[in-house]
């Protein structure tokens, strides 16, 4: 079987889409191809061209399960191919095609990626992304970035996606579905140019380096890929083992939130593997808690956290009732952990989302493993394979070190010159202490502030924050003296934030932000203060991270495992006697993406060797 759709045919079709005037002309003949003997003839047509479009047609979703049916290699100029790997037999020539040094354009490449890694046909860089190219340009924006509603707002074509769901699967393939394949991987190579062309434009207009960082998203295709194939592993009992701990916790604390209100409880204990049930006052009804905090002398409008932290020290009830709070949602965290595990490997696989957060950090979800608390008791429930370690390494107040290198402080500036601890100097110099007297707690708070302020943060916010993040109770008259002394005493940040307020509130107030490296993050209206404060400190890490993961990946094979990228944090499981070497060599690789965005501000990575996430 040869071509269904020749040239002319399916360039008259396309004549009685919906264009745009403008919107070029594309060669969308194909070829099926099913024999050994055409592929050979046909890639080795290819084997010298700079630029190829990649797609594929599966069986499903899961490159663990699931099989590829079809490739789909578009080049300009000549038929797109699509390949039966189901009926051609020998793969050698596409193997070598995939493996050439021809740039690979394609849309959600991630996906493509994976399933051909895991049908013995790795596909290899240079990378070119349609679908991270778009969001980099929009990155803030709520716009589509599906193929579609890029070929529409570029090429200004409608393409046809209803064949995208159905059955690849079965022996004979319909015509359809062969030119809808063929058309997704011509379609996904013709927006190369225009969005190339849109990230020239998007550089200049703001002066920033949108290309790069384009790029820069697309060379982190094989770590989000290799992540995601990778997964973690849980261990039951210990997993089992922390969230008895946490029930236990849990009623506890609501034990002493009634005793703080002078209420007795009546325990029902299960003869069911569940939690212990308490009968009295229910803590999360809004409406019972105001009655009774009412009745003893406290009239609250709401329960909120931000409400209650306000009044904190107004009640004996409320610290309990806060943690209370904290420990229902751990265990809300920890409950839809084993049903993520995947029936083949029995590992955890979040979907890695490279660009989903607006500032450019990764993010995962199902399950969304950087909502996991660090707490020690819950990271031990993640472990390495028998025979390996998890080698894990974060960078070291590095938020605080770029916000030093954009305001140029002079404190945080010394500090980091001379190798102070900053959140102990914080601490005594808003205390007015010596350094050496300043207590773990006062360090704790230092770190509170530090972490919150140079975000904007209100006192209420820092209130908040302090007891949440920190365990840390602030009367509201503290957190509005320190907020106050603060921001005397750092003026590189208070004049940081004085410009920035300036800027955003004049009539043509600026509607985007820019990391060191030039990633820009857009708003479609006024942006609130704190959030335009934050995007060039949270973008910046995120664009060390990625650096670093791109610089990472000739390191990794079957014995070096990418596991996970939790904000500054990354993960590896590592066969235990490279466990050391690997260790330095990713201080190396972190440092050395880092250094250069924030010098001479030195860089400074933790790693620790452990048998799980704890680091035990």
């Amino acid at each position: 079987m040869s071509d269904f759709y020749s040239y002319d045919t399916t360039l008259a079709y396309q004549a009685n889409r919906k264009t745009q005037p403008n919107s070029p002309r594309l060669n969308l003949d194909w070829r099926y191809i099913t024999t050994t003997h055409q592929l050979e003839t046909e890639v080795a047509h290819r084997l010298t061209r700079k630029v190829l479009g990649i797609d594929t047609e599966t069986t499903g979703l899961d490159p663990h399960q699931d099989q590829v049916r079809l490739v789909q290699i578009a080049t300009a100029g000549m038929p797109t191919l699509v390949i039966d790997l189901w009926t051609v037999g020998e793969t050698h020539a596409l193997k070598t095609l995939l493996a050439s040094p021809a740039l690979k354009v394609g849309h959600t490449l991630k996906f493509d990626w994976q399933m051909l890694a895991t049908s013995g046909l790795p596909l290899h860089g240079p990378f070119f992304d349609a679908y991270l190219a778009h969001k980099v340009l929009n990155a803030g924006l709520k716009v589509k970035s599906s193929l579609a509603a890029i070929v529409q707002e570029l090429l200004g074509v409608d393409l046809d996606k209803s064949e995208q769901v159905s059955n690849f699967s079965q022996p004979d393939l319909s015509q359809r579905q062969l030119q809808y394949a063929a058309w997704d991987a011509a379609y996904s190579l013709a927006l190369r140019q225009p969005l190339a062309q849109r990230l020239r434009q998007a550089s200049t207009q703001y002066t920033a380096r949108f290309r790069h960082i384009a790029n820069l998203e697309s060379a982190c295709i094989p770590a989000t890929a290799l992540m995601e194939l990778n997964g973690m592993a849980l261990d039951p009992d210990r997993f089992a083992q922390a969230v008895t701990t946490f029930q236990h916790q849990k009623q506890a604390a609501l034990t002493q939130f009634h005793h703080a209100l002078g209420f007795e409880t009546r325990t029902q204990i299960s003869l069911l593997p569940s939690e212990p049930k308490v009968f009295g006052l229910n803590p999360g009804s809004s409406q019972q808690v105001l009655k009774t905090l009412a009745e003893q002398g406290l009239t609250l409008k709401a329960t909120d956290q931000r409400t209650i932290i306000r009044v904190v020290d107004r009640h004996p009830a409320l610290p309990h009732l806060l943690e209370w709070r904290h420990l229902a949602k751990v265990l809300d965290t920890l409950d839809g952990l084993p049903r993520h595990k995947h029936p083949i490997t029995q590992r955890l696989h979040p979907q890695v989302q490279q660009v989903a957060a607006r500032s450019g950090r990764l993010s995962c979800r199902n399950p969304a493993l950087q909502t996991v608390p660090h707490d020690p008791a819950i990271r031990r429930c993640f472990v390495a394979r028998p025979g390996h370690r998890l080698v894990k390494a974060d960078y070291s107040q590095i938020e605080l070190r770029i916000a030093a290198k954009i305001t140029q402080d002079p404190l945080l500036l010394k500090a980091y010159r001379t190798g102070q601890d900053v959140h102990r100097m914080t601490a005594a110099l808003l205390l007015d202490i010596p350094p050496k007297q300043v207590t773990p707690d006062q360090r704790r708070l230092g770190k509170a502030i530090n972490f919150g302020l140079i975000y904007g943060m209100s006192a209420a916010r820092l209130q908040l924050e302090a007891q949440l993040q920190y365990g840390l109770i602030l009367s509201h008259r503290d957190a509005l003296a320190l907020h106050k002394r603060y921001f005397q005493r750092f003026t590189g940040v208070a004049q940081w934030h004085r410009q920035g307020k300036r800027q955003l509130y004049r009539q043509d107030g600026l509607r985007h932000a820019k990391t060191l490296l030039g990633r820009v993050r857009q708003w479609s209206d006024k942006p609130d203060f704190t959030e335009w404060i934050n995007a060039p400190v949270q973008g910046t890490c995120a664009d060390m991270v990625k650096r670093a993961l791109v610089a990472l990946v000739p390191h990794l094979n079957a014995e070096v495992r990418l596991l996970m990228v939790v904000h500054d944090e990354i993960v590896l499981e590592v066969r235990e006697d490279l466990a050391p070497t690997l260790a330095q060599t990713l201080v190396q690789v972190m440092t050395a993406a880092a250094q250069p965005l924030i010098a001479p501000i030195p860089i400074e990575v933790d790693v620790q060797i452990g048998h799980s996430w704890a680091g035990e």
